[in-house]
């Protein structure tokens, strides 16, 4: 009597042991490989999570759509590659990304390298064309997670036309943001970090938030002290180094290091430097700060409020003159 066939016609029999082995072999050695890489200009974006951040300016938000691209073409991630709180114009000086092409040497298995946008991997078009014939020449594809130009001529026109448009903004954008700095120095304002002593903060001004200087309740009385010792005339920049750090001036921590005793070298700046004497100094040109009064840091009962000359001796101790005036 003749058995009955199965509905399912792939039941009829399975693979002898050795067969299914080898398909399966087949089907691991057809499995598409990608790396990914990740990357923004500033360190807050390294930590902000894609429900806040949700246009790529972040790590968490690239990491989700890269994965999610390599899903649909049926790729593994076989490693990822992070670029911190990276603003180089330039993949020469970004160092991770180096490392990624270095590791397609010695991995010729990965098929594709996906980038979250193409803006995201590169600042100007020469970068992008040399990147983009390298690859070729290892046999791996330059995948965009956010944009889809296809294959052929017409694609690569696309994709050409695209980093032209990235480097024109990322020009235009520089020179926006030489012309704003200007400007707020001229309005004395402080570009970029607060020095020792002061503090970046953020309040509200005219119903908005700006960014703005205040002093740090942690080392502005230490940063005048120095400034009162030094003006003694008695003490070397090595003996006022020494007098604030017993006092407890240290350098502010940061996300990778702890604060710590300042150097010889800062604390030369430090006494030198314009900004403490309520200049701000942009390009050269000077302008009147709008920080702290300059008195807090100058006065103890009397300012110094004469001009001070500076020497650096052949042993490094710097001598100084002053004169001082009742307020």
């Amino acid at each position: 009597m003749r058995e009955a066939c199965p509905d399912n016609p792939m039941a009829l029999s399975a693979l002898p042991p050795r067969q299914e082995e080898l398909q399966m072999s087949t089907q691991a050695s057809s499995q598409k490989i990608a790396i990914s890489y990740l990357r923004v200009s500033t360190t807050r974006q390294m930590n902000t999570g894609s429900d806040v951040v949700a246009d790529g300016n972040c790590i968490a938000t690239q990491r989700i759509a890269n994965q999610a691209k390599a899903d649909e073409m049926g790729a593994v991630i076989q490693k990822e590659f992070i670029e911190p709180g990276a603003s180089a114009q330039s993949i020469d000086k970004r160092p991770v990304f180096k490392r990624a092409l270095a590791y397609l040497a010695s991995h010729p298995e990965v098929d594709y390298v996906i980038i979250y946008m193409r803006s995201r991997a590169f600042r100007n078009l020469a970068d992008a064309v040399m990147t983009k014939r390298r690859l070729e020449a290892e046999g791996v594809r330059l995948i965009s997670a956010k944009e889809d130009f296809g294959e052929g001529i017409m694609a690569d026109a696309m994709e050409a036309v695209t980093d032209i448009i990235n480097e024109v903004q990322v020009r235009m954008s520089g020179e926006d943001i030489k012309v704003k700095m200007q400007h707020k120095a001229e309005r004395g304002g402080t570009n970029g970090r607060a020095r020792l002593g002061y503090k970046n903060v953020r309040i509200e001004h005219e119903g908005r938030q700006v960014n703005s200087i205040e002093l740090d309740p942690e080392r502005a009385h230490l940063i005048r002290k120095a400034f009162e010792l030094f003006a003694t005339g008695d003490y070397t920049v090595d003996r006022v180094l020494a007098t604030v750090t017993d006092m407890g001036l240290t350098t502010r921590p940061t996300r990778r290091y702890k604060g710590g005793p300042i150097s010889r070298s800062a604390m030369h700046r430090i006494l030198i430097e314009p900004y403490y004497k309520g200049v701000v100094v942009y390009k050269g040109e000077q302008y009147p700060g709008r920080h702290t009064s300059p008195s807090l840091m100058w006065t103890c009962g009397t300012r110094c409020s004469a001009s001070w000359s500076i020497a650096q001796r052949a042993d490094s101790v710097i001598a100084c003159t002053t004169t001082t005036s009742r307020d």
